[in-house]
């Protein structure tokens, strides 16, 4: 699922450079700047950091490709070395709100990759509702590519 994390957002990413005026007039920028500024948030809370960045921060087009590259890299420092009895391990962070939870690494990873796929199906209404080319996200699109 996170292989597929990152082929969906570097797929969206040139959905949305590909159609600028489209990205920037309509909420997919705003949707996509999101999905990476949570991934962010998650990735912070993983290795215990305070949250620096906003689930909802106001990236530029421009700012999207360094971000996913950071979304990349953070992505493959948590994963690098975990075996399977890491993801029983708990991860105790705070809410955005400030409310102390308690959450299995195995559901964090699992809800990063399902709040991605959700706000990408956004992404690509919104393109084709401003006459815009949406791209298939579809993990079985990325298996066949494969």
């Amino acid at each position: 699922m996170l292989v597929h994390l990152e082929w969906a957002n570097t797929r969206v990413l040139q959905a949305l450079t590909s159609q600028p005026e489209l990205a920037i007039r309509s909420d997919a920028l705003r949707l996509f700047t999101h999905v990476l500024g949570s991934e962010r948030v998650w990735y912070a809370r993983i290795q215990g950091d305070p949250e620096l960045n906003p689930p909802w921060p106001g990236h530029t087009l421009a700012d999207l490709e360094s971000e996913l590259a950071h979304n990349v890299a953070d992505l493959n420092e948590t994963l690098s070395g975990l075996v399977d009895s890491d993801l029983d391990r708990e991860i105790v962070y705070r809410t955005t709100a400030g409310v102390e939870h308690r959450c299995r690494l195995g559901d964090i990873l699992t809800h990063v990759a399902l709040h991605g796929a959700y706000h990408r199906g956004q992404i690509a209404l919104v393109l084709r509702q401003g006459a815009g080319e949406p791209v298939s996200t579809d993990y079985i699109k990325m298996i066949r590519e494969s």
